[in-house]
């Protein structure tokens, strides 16, 4: 992400590449949330963090970046 908007478009496609392909592997799933919210589309980061949350997955972790996700 820091070298630029072609490798910001590249981390986010196999990161969502590796999301769909496991939806059971929650640590994906939290680092695709996580630069969802990096790229400013929080909605569809709060979306992945509330099922995390219900997952018991770093609660406190997730309800802080639905906090700052909200915030945005």
């Amino acid at each position: 992400m820091r070298r630029g908007d072609a490798y910001r478009e590249k981390a986010e496609q196999y990161l969502k590449d590796a999301y769909s392909f496991g939806m059971k592997n929650l640590q994906v799933a939290m680092m695709y949330a996580c630069l969802l919210v990096q790229n400013g589309r929080a909605l569809e980061a709060s979306v992945i963090l509330k099922w995390l949350a219900k997952s018991g997955y770093e609660t406190s972790k997730c309800y802080m970046l639905l906090q700052i996700s909200a915030d945005l």
